[in-house]
């Protein structure tokens, strides 16, 4: 699922839902060519997501080095 934000001449915040990445991209060139709308953004959220979402600390015995 996709939703693109955008905010309105007259400054009001508006946003519409897509289930195709492509239509929402496209959607978003049309707000900002054609009808010159502003702060124009996407977000997206995987609906089949399998992982803990979010930001984790790193565990306290995780000792990885770069090696040159």
């Amino acid at each position: 699922m996709f939703k693109v934000y955008w905010t309105d001449i007259g400054g009001e915040s508006c946003h519409e839902n897509f289930d195709d990445m492509t239509e929402a991209l496209n959607w978003m060139q049309e707000l900002r060519n054609t009808y010159k709308r502003t702060f124009v953004c996407m977000a997206s959220e995987n609906p089949d997501n399998v992982t803990k979402l979010g930001v984790a600390d790193v565990d306290a015995d995780y000792s990885w080095k770069k090696r040159r």
